[in-house]
């Protein structure tokens, strides 16, 4: 900084021209990094399912098609079964529940798809990292509670991201 340029700010500062920045108090500033430590892990649960999705497609196992919401109640089953090592299609098709798009045999053919160990493992950790992420998202909710001594909850009909990782935009908190 030039000797002038301190010169000139020193002689606003005293003609009151200065502005100073706003500093939020602390509990504005913990909302903030809770909010924003919420966003950042929905955006990284959203990466990981498209990966899923991606490795799925590899793997040409096509059942994000009959499946409204892939990492929904059924989508889960089906997943964690295929990343337990389970190839049998009729199985993986029997694991479904609620309404869905397809019949069982229309299940089984979008399961018929050649997956190797390295892409079972791969599926495995991202499953492990989406549910980690999960916990994140609810212990941030939960610490809300704990810290500000009231609830935060998220917007819609559902709980928290498990069921519905990586589908929905993160909403808004709300304080009760």
């Amino acid at each position: 900084m030039r000797h002038w340029d301190a010169e000139r700010l020193v002689r606003r500062l005293h003609a009151r021209a200065l502005v100073l920045s706003f500093v939020p108090d602390a509990e504005q500033r913990q909302w903030r990094m809770l909010t924003r430590n919420r966003v950042e892990y929905g955006r990284q649960i959203g990466q990981v399912c498209n990966h899923v999705e991606t490795l799925l497609e590899e793997c040409r196992i096509k059942i994000s098609g009959y499946l409204s919401d892939l990492f929904g109640t059924s989508g889960m089953r089906i997943l964690n079964a295929l990343a337990s090592g389970e190839r049998n299609v009729e199985n993986l098709a029997a694991l479904r529940s609620g309404p869905i798009k397809a019949t069982r045999q229309e299940m089984e053919e979008a399961l018929n798809g050649a997956m190797s160990d390295m892409q079972q493992l791969v599926l495995r950790q991202m499953l492990e990292q989406v549910a980690q992420l999960n916990k994140h998202v609810e212990d941030l909710s939960s610490g809300c509670l704990n810290v500000f001594g009231m609830a935060a909850t998220v917007d819609g009909a559902y709980s928290g991201f498990l069921g519905k990782a990586g589908t929905e935009t993160l909403p808004d908190l709300q304080v009760r």
